[in-house]
């Protein structure tokens, strides 16, 4: 998660991606999503395959937060 933390940080309002699926942990994406926004991150990508994520990944969270 050392990824995610400094960036939105250093740069407030900065975009974030986070390409999750089945290549790990399940949730690992979810972790970083949620990192992402806590950290300030303007606007968080989410891309993954798997439906049931994506519905976790609630663009309510925040409106900036986009799932695809």
């Amino acid at each position: 998660m050392s990824c995610i933390g400094p960036q939105p940080a250093a740069e407030p309002g900065a975009d974030v991606l986070v390409a999750a699926g089945d290549n790990g942990p399940n949730s690992i994406g979810l972790y970083a999503a949620g990192l992402a926004v806590a950290a300030g991150a303007e606007r968080v990508l989410y891309l993954d395959d798997d439906d049931d994520r994506r519905r976790v990944a609630d663009p309510s969270m925040k409106p900036a937060l986009v799932r695809v």
